[in-house]
């Protein structure tokens, strides 16, 4: 394996982990009562109230841009050099349309 090899392996599994991070918030009940939740709404109350669905979309959305900006600040801030930072940074905005296409 030569050495780009190995640099994209490394560059797609950050990514990866970063998705996830950005991701990792909507699992936390604590964040879901800052908007008025007891904790985070589970699948069937989703489907049991429609009307409600569309409000837990847009939250969800709103946790997943605030945890997208808080690791595009991270790329920024970190001691990379400025093509590696681009490369990370446009994986993360590249995956993020994926995430948001989301049903639920």
């Amino acid at each position: 394996m030569n050495n780009m090899t190995k640099k994209t392996i490394e560059i797609n599994s950050l990514l990866d982990i970063l998705s996830g991070l950005s991701v990792r918030s909507i699992f936390d009940d604590d964040l879901w009562k800052i908007y008025g939740f007891r904790r985070r709404p589970r699948t069937f109350i989703i489907n049991f109230f429609p009307s409600k669905k569309l409000y837990i979309r847009l939250i969800k959305r709103d946790i997943i841009s605030m945890g997208i900006i808080d690791i595009i600040n991270g790329i920024k801030k970190s001691n990379i050099d400025k093509n590696t930072k681009v490369i990370i940074a446009m994986g993360v905005l590249n995956r993020a349309p994926k995430i948001y296409c989301d049903k639920g």
